[in-house]
């Protein structure tokens, strides 16, 4: 395989295919009224701590934040880690309001950290609420003890918008019109994958923090048929590749997975469209984009009809 040294040789050698229909930039057209499409967009990709810098611009350097728009007010909103700030700040300048749904795959700092910044957090009147799983702290005092002291004293939080507050189980829910599915993952502490379906069927599911393993490890056939079975179908999956297959060993039990199961998990599950995330903060773009290349080669080599992406800041997709 071709090894670029930098990731302009990488866009000459291996250019990206054309944007999949629908495929747009955050601040592309709005939904109308009636309209089942669902829009994804990418706001941070990246896990662990941020990593900005030249080597970075491609792909992202915030922490983990996708949205699924369904219509003019409602924002469901995954994870809320640094590229959350980024999305308080186009909603500003936007003038829009939503009810806000916000997701916590684990309430890890990675994910966690942009939501004192969150612009709409200060706007009374915003109805936001945070869903996800407790440890040993119950995701109320995870979630809101950044927002005091000594983490992040916010002056006029009294006068801003309430968070309300809800743990969640595996199984299904009704949640703003939608139908929310909810899996424990493989992490080490508990952590949750969410699937997303929309009142005309268009299907997401995002699963992150979940180290998929490899085929030979224990107890590994059992687990992967019951995640196959969560994400059988959807249009979208948008799931955790941290690191490349050589690097797995010296990470096996981190919670995040190597990308090579990811691709037999997608392939099995027969999912549509593939969007790898939790980019690891050691990769730059030269990195990530080999890692991209490596799932396009594995999809087309097994003529399988999924389409393939590492998520990228800044992108989105209309479907």
């Amino acid at each position: 395989m071709l090894a670029p040294s930098n990731a302009r040789l990488l866009d000459l050698v291996f250019p990206a295919p054309p944007r999949p229909v629908g495929h747009e930039m955050p601040g592309g057209s709005a939904h109308a009224a009636g309209d089942d499409r669902l829009t994804v967009r990418f706001w941070g990709t990246r896990g662990g701590i941020p990593r900005a810098g030249h080597d970075t611009a491609r792909f992202g350097g915030n922490t983990l934040c996708v949205t699924v728009e369904l219509d003019r007010d409602r924002l469901f909103v995954f994870d809320a880690g640094t590229g959350m700030i980024n999305l308080g700040q186009f909603i500003a300048a936007q003038k829009r309001h939503y009810r806000y749904h916000v997701f916590i795959s684990n309430p890890y700092w990675s994910n966690v950290q942009g939501l004192p910044y969150f612009g709409p957090l200060q706007v009374p009147g915003n109805e936001i609420v945070a869903y996800g799983v407790g440890g040993e702290l119950s995701l109320r005092q995870a979630l809101a003890a950044q927002r005091s002291d000594p983490y992040q004293p916010v002056v006029g939080r009294e006068r801003g918008s309430r968070i309300t507050y809800r743990e969640l189980k595996e199984g299904d829910y009704e949640i703003d019109q939608a139908h929310v599915s909810v899996i424990g993952l493989n992490h080490p502490g508990p952590a949750l994958g969410y699937r997303l379906t929309s009142a005309g069927g268009k299907t997401l599911a995002y699963v992150t923090g979940n180290e998929v393993f490899p085929h030979c490890a224990s107890g590994a056939a059992a687990a992967r048929e019951r995640l196959v079975h969560f994400l059988k179908g959807v249009d979208i999956l948008i799931h955790d590749a941290t690191y490349f297959d050589n690097e797995y060993h010296s990470h096996a039990g981190s919670g995040h997975s190597s990308v090579s199961p990811v691709l037999t998990l997608a392939a099995e599950a027969r999912v549509k469209r593939l969007y790898l995330i939790h980019h690891d903060p050691s990769h730059d773009d030269e990195a990530i984009g080999r890692m991209e290349m490596i799932a396009r080669y594995f999809f087309e080599q097994r003529r399988l009809p999924i389409h393939c992406w590492a998520a990228r800041e800044g992108s989105g997709v209309t479907i």
